[in-house]
């Protein structure tokens, strides 16, 4: 009996390793389920108007709704969940035409058209009132939509936004706009390695396989339809710091010194338009600090949120109307 356990329990063994590789979608999903469930965070959907809507949400206190950037999705999220489920109600959703949301494939990407979207979205899950943060496309986002609706949004956290006319180019941007290495432009799991994930971060994380294939199949399956989304996105919208020189709302902005894909300059810049608030850059960080130091970035943060009495002064309504998953 023993040697015959034995032999089942090594069968079984393989057959798991094997299915690491055979199976990657299988094993992503649930690698991101437990990431989820570890960060406190529910996945949930909801339907507005004719789209669908993925969301994560989960935590106590005030409404804090984040925004991912270009191509990302609410996952982007998770490290910095745990820190900050203890003072906010996160809400983050897959901005559509991304993450699980509905693609939205005759839709505007402009970042006007988003911020309407958004608006019906918050109206759908009963968020009267946040705080809003967002990453990159996201912090661009959050900030025309705080100037849209100005009663809705009482602070903004804003991670390496893009949108600032008046900077330097970033490493990716310029690829973009040249065509040599385009991010947007792949054809391979090894070019979205090297041109998407890499240079994302200053220090890049081990990234699991099967969700590198899950990410990386996924940015192949879109990558036509990126092209002309983010075209939209940067041609057809107002310069960020046009809008952040309205806003009368406390803002922090962090940035990694070693960003590669919007220059750490645009810094500088929303520095000068801000009207109150903090700027601060992280050494040896890149594109994504809410990934890449999840403890520095959420630190900061509710240091900013302690100083500015946001704990406390945010309507703690949220998310009502969503099916959980």
């Amino acid at each position: 009996m023993d040697l015959q356990f034995t032999a089942l329990l090594g069968l079984a063994l393989t057959a798991l390793i094997t299915s690491w590789f055979l199976a990657p979608g299988t094993w992503a999903q649930l690698i991101l389920w437990s990431g989820r469930k570890a960060a406190g965070l529910h996945s949930r959907t909801i339907e507005v108007g004719n789209l669908d809507w993925h969301y994560l949400e989960g935590g106590n206190g005030g409404t804090l709704v984040a925004l991912h950037g270009f191509g990302a999705d609410a996952d982007h999220w998770l490290r910095v969940a745990p820190r900050l489920r203890r003072h906010f109600h996160l809400v983050a959703p897959d901005l559509v035409g991304f993450g699980e949301s509905s693609q939205g494939d005759d839709l505007e990407y402009d970042i006007e058209s988003q911020v309407e979207r958004l608006r019906r979205f918050l109206d759908q899950a009963g968020v009267d009132s946040c705080v809003m943060a967002g990453n990159s496309m996201g912090g661009w986002i959050a900030s025309r939509f705080a100037a849209r609706y100005p009663g809705r949004v009482s602070a903004l956290w804003l991670l390496a936004p893009l949108g600032v006319a008046e900077c330097e180019p970033g490493e990716l941007l310029e690829r973009i706009d040249h065509g040599s290495g385009n991010p947007l432009e792949i054809q391979t799991l090894s070019e979205f390695k090297s041109r998407v994930f890499q240079p994302m971060f200053a220090r890049p994380p081990h990234l699991p396989y099967p969700l590198r294939i899950h990410y990386g199949r996924r940015a192949l399956d879109r990558s036509v339809r990126a092209q002309s989304m983010f075209a939209q996105v940067r041609k057809n919208s107002v310069p960020l710091e046009q809008t952040i020189s309205l806003l009368e709302i406390p803002i922090l902005v962090q940035w990694g010194r070693q960003d590669r894909a919007v220059h750490v300059s645009g810094a500088d810049r929303l520095h000068l338009a801000i009207r109150q608030g903090e700027v601060k850059i992280q050494d040896h960080i890149g594109h994504l600090p809410m990934l890449e130091s999840a403890a520095q970035s959420a630190g900061q943060f509710l240091d900013f949120a302690r100083k500015y009495r946001l704990l406390s002064s945010i309507a703690t309504t949220g998310p009502r109307s969503g099916t959980s998953l």
